[in-house]
Formats: structure tokens, sequence, C-alpha cells
């Protein structure tokens, strides 16, 4: 009873933005050796859900969004402390590269994607912007990578996008990643045409779409 009353008044404070409720729940609920994982899934996961949904409606801003994400960093700092490497694994969803394409210096939704995605579990490889392919394919290799987001904002720098997908099928690794695109240039006859895994329109799209895309490489191995 005590363990769900917690959980739900975190996943609320979280859902108001009011970081030192979040914090005291969250210090509530590990003096009670709750299982830092269901707390993380059952309470702040789906709470930053419905705070990238309310973002994607227009009801929440770049600010609120700062602010969610930073009372989340912290409520999983105090959950997790003293969790073995492992442990920690487990809270991952996927690793994700992203980028803004070659010849486009635009950033902030890229920006925006990451925070809200490392919010929803997913370890975040940012390269910034201005990045051309090859760059790109040997970082994803690198990293070993489940899936790169390229970000293209100007019309004039939508090849970039294409020209990574044919890199990879050139080196023979097109398979080995998942790729989806965004950005304001992009669109879903733009994916098709370049054969992309996928579009984006919205943030929470985005993060069903990788969810379902990254789960269905694991299964296939």
């Amino acid at each position: 009873m005590k363990k769900n009353f917690l959980m739900d008044g975190l996943r609320r404070a979280l859902e108001d933005l009011d970081t030192e409720k979040v914090l005291q729940y969250s210090r509530q609920i590990k003096m009670i050796a709750f299982d830092p994982l269901m707390v993380i899934n059952g309470a702040l996961i789906p709470a930053m859900r419905n705070i990238s949904n309310a973002f994607d409606e227009g009801s929440l801003f770049v600010p609120q969004l700062l602010v969610a994400a930073d009372a989340f960093e912290q409520s999983i700092k105090i959950l997790t402390a003293k969790m073995s490497g492992s442990q920690l694994k487990k809270l991952k969803n996927g690793k994700i590269l992203i980028y803004t394409v070659e010849g486009d210096i635009h950033d902030v939704g890229k920006n925006i994607v990451n925070i809200v995605f490392q919010s929803n579990g997913f370890e975040i490889i940012d390269l910034g912007r201005n990045v051309n392919a090859h760059k790109v394919i040997d970082a994803a290799q690198a990293y070993d990578v489940d899936m790169i987001i390229s970000f293209a904002l100007m019309t004039t720098t939508l090849p970039r996008q294409r020209e990574l997908i044919d890199v990879l099928e050139e080196k023979g690794i097109r398979n080995k990643y998942n790729v989806i695109i965004g950005g304001a240039a992009a669109s879903y006859q733009w994916a098709a045409k370049i054969e992309a895994d996928g579009y984006a329109g919205s943030i929470s799209e985005g993060i069903v779409m990788t969810m379902n895309l990254i789960k269905e490489k694991v299964e296939a191995v």
C-alpha cells in the first residue's frame, strides 16, 4: 500500500514539475529498499511519456521540459545509487546515435529529442551538428549503437540523409543499424524514398517507433 502511494506520488510530482516533491518521494522510496527498476518503469518513465505528449500537443514548452528532465535525472541518481553495472544496464532501452547532417547548423530539435529520449531510458550518443556521413558511421561502429537518428532542418541538406543510407549500403552494413530521419525538412514521403526505417513527426511517435524497432532487432538475433 505504502509503496503504491509513494510511486503514485512520485509520478504526479514529476508530471506537476515539482522537483522538490520528486526528490522527497525518491528519497522515501530509496529508504524502504523498493526495487529501483520497478519505480523507474512504473512511475518515472510513464510520467515522462505524459510530459512528452504534452510537449507534442503544445501545452508544455522547452523550459518545462528541461525542468522535468532535470528532476527525472536527479531522481534516477537517488534511486540507482549503489546499483551494480549489470543492474544499471537493465535501465537502458537501447543505444542511439543522433546528429544533425553536414551543412546544417540547427540543433534545437535534436537537443530536445536528446533530453526526452534519455528520460525514456535510451543511451544517447550525440555527435552534434554539421556532421558528415562517414563520421557518423565511424561513431556508430565505435559505440556499437542500435540506431541512428539523422536530423535535417533545411531542404538543401536533405540529400545528406540519403547519403548516410547510401554509404551504409556501400559498406555492406545497412542492415546493422535502424535509421530514423527527423527534422523540419524531413517527411514520411522522404523516408520512404530514401528507404529509411522510419520518420517521426513528433517526439512521442519517435519514442514508440524507436522502442518497436529496437525490440524487433533484438528478437531477430
